[in-house]
């Protein structure tokens, strides 16, 4: 049976009569959150500490304690490693004037 005029108007569909449902936006936004997270940023000391640690690590096995310990990833370890061997760390670290 086709839908009345009264019924097309109102929203109404023609087998069940139901109405479409209004979902309403959120009352407020939750304070506690921030606008936008931001990312971890590691000084070279801190890259270098962690490859000490996990040097120290590596005859235990440790590694992958400490890297679930701090949050961090092994593609991450294997950069900073092949940063260390290529020298970016000391570059970071040594100031003018001093060798």
């Amino acid at each position: 049976m086709f839908p009345t005029m009264n019924e097309a108007t109102a929203g109404a569909a023609p087998n069940q009569g139901r109405r479409p449902t209004v979902v309403t936006a959120p009352a407020a936004v939750f304070p506690e959150l921030t606008d936008r997270p931001r990312r971890r940023v590691f000084t070279a000391e801190d890259k270098l500490r962690a490859l000490a640690e996990t040097d120290r690590a590596a005859d235990t096995g440790g590694i992958s304690a400490f890297l679930r310990r701090e949050g961090r990833f092994s593609s991450t370890l294997t950069d900073r490693r092949q940063q260390r061997v290529a020298g970016v760390f000391d570059a970071l670290t040594t100031r003018p004037g001093e060798a």
